[in-house]
């Protein structure tokens, strides 16, 4: 019987007659479903008008865009590194080591735990300090 009733109910209607705090009491002596249906219905109402509220027009630029309603871009699916064949590029390590330094953290810098150095890949980096300079 509820159910009949409530598909009589035409939310645009009540709106365009006027929704105000006598019309929202009238709805919410009618029962418990009935409050939550027309609040489901102005939530549906809500979303639906939030997007199409503002449309952008296409002559807009896209930096005057905003981030969020910009459409996600499709990444490339290319893969890294040379082309099969090719050979890669890179630079070599110095000729002569002046100097080593050993950078070990305690604890994680997030957490406080302590570390185990077992558990962790150990890299090696190089710096290069160029002592002369060459002017074109």
């Amino acid at each position: 019987m509820l159910a009949c009733s409530l598909s009589d109910f035409d939310i645009s209607e009540i709106l365009r007659n006027g929704f105000d705090e006598s019309v929202a009491r009238e709805k919410y002596a009618q029962g418990e479903e009935v409050v939550v249906w027309v609040m489901l219905q102005l939530a549906v109402l809500a979303q639906g008008t939030s997007a199409q509220s503002c449309p952008i027009p296409p002559s807009t630029p896209s930096g005057a865009i905003p981030v969020y309603q910009k459409e996600l871009s499709k990444r490339r699916c290319r893969k890294p590194g040379a082309k099969p064949g090719h050979s890669g590029s890179h630079r070599l390590p110095p000729e002569k080591i002046t100097h080593q330094e050993n950078h070990r953290a305690e604890c994680c810098p997030d957490c406080g735990c302590p570390l185990y150095f077992s558990h962790f890949k150990i890299r090696f980096l190089f710096f290069e300090m160029i002592t002369e300079y060459a002017y074109f």
